[in-house]
């Protein structure tokens, strides 16, 4: 978990035309904050489009579930989760970070 491949969050979710290969019918999820490129331009880097408000919300979402969740796992490991996450629910959430890190599509 500590190998983050993915865009670092927040993500945000906007509606409608966002360049001009856009359809006015998809939803951008960007970064919630302003990257650097090589040429010194600042801009939100897009992490995915979807057709769907739904969808959007959901994956602009995606890196603090990651989040809440690898963070709980690391509390069942440490010992320091005072209950939190039973048995059942660790190993969900163990399958959910692998198929976010990439190590299983299941």
């Amino acid at each position: 978990m500590d190998d983050q491949k993915f865009t670092s969050g927040p993500w945000e979710c906007i509606e409608g035309l966002y360049s001009p290969q856009s359809r006015p019918d998809r939803w951008h999820i960007r970064t919630a904050y302003e990257v650097t490129d090589s040429w010194h331009e600042s801009y939100k880097r897009d992490v995915a489009h979807m057709a769907t408000q739904d969808n959007a919300h959901l994956i602009a979402a995606a890196p603090q579930l990651y989040d809440v969740v690898a963070w709980l796992i690391s509390e069942r490991d440490n010992g320091t989760d005072k209950g939190l996450l039973p048995d059942g629910l660790l190993n969900a959430a163990r399958i959910a970070i692998a198929k976010a890190e990439g190590e299983t599509n299941a």
